[in-house]
């Protein structure tokens, strides 16, 4: 298994925002799948609740995501 870390939810994230935010692409969300099942339960919405941890595996960003996009997607943290 791939080293992690954990970040926790704001108010209002998405699936979407956190697989922008930590992998710089929407395709992000399927490590996220695989680093937390139980997100992706029966009873699964897109927008976490408010102070939920999430596994975050190291991965290499993919080469064609610049660190810009990475930083400006983490920064916005609506």
């Amino acid at each position: 298994m791939a080293e992690t870390y954990t970040i926790t939810t704001m108010q209002n994230d998405t699936v979407f925002d956190i697989a922008m935010q930590e992998y710089g692409q929407a395709m992000g969300l399927f490590q996220l799948i695989l680093d937390n099942p139980l997100l992706f339960s029966s009873e699964y919405t897109p927008i976490l609740a408010e102070g939920t941890v999430i596994n975050i595996s190291y991965i290499p960003t993919h080469p064609e995501v610049k660190q810009s996009l990475v930083d400006y997607a983490r920064s916005l943290k609506v």
